[in-house]
């Protein structure tokens, strides 16, 4: 996180307040923080808090899974893996997904049977 706010001239000449990386601070909720500070701040919160939390796992498990995978979804292997994909009544972990594909398995109700059909229908085959 930051360490002190300076002073800086934008191109139209008005003075702003910059953190210490030389981001523009600004002050939403009354938190004078900049974007890219508050992104990193809340990737660690996560990291720290919510993945034992959500899933029992530690920041480390989640980054061998990431290292495991290559850093790529589990799934189309093309986007970075940035969600913890889990059985919702078992609780167990499978993967690290992208978000598209979290989203579309989640929207299948994890079945694999709704998934094998549209897998068929998109292949032309129904």
């Amino acid at each position: 996180m930051q360490t002190e706010t300076k002073r800086s001239y934008g191109g139209n000449g008005r003075r702003r307040e910059v953190c210490d990386l030389g981001h523009p601070i600004e002050a939403p909720n009354g938190v004078r923080v900049c974007r890219t500070c508050r992104k990193e701040y809340n990737r660690q919160w996560y990291r720290r808090s919510q993945l034992p939390l959500r899933y029992g796992i530690t920041a480390e498990q989640y980054d061998a899974m990431l290292f495991a995978q290559l850093g790529l979804c589990a799934v189309c292997r093309r986007e970075p893996a940035t969600d913890v994909d889990h059985d919702h009544e078992t609780n167990a972990i499978r993967g690290l997904l992208c978000h598209k594909c979290n989203l579309g398995i989640g929207l299948f109700k994890d079945s694999p049977d709704a998934l094998r059909a549209a897998a068929l229908y998109l292949g032309g085959q129904v």
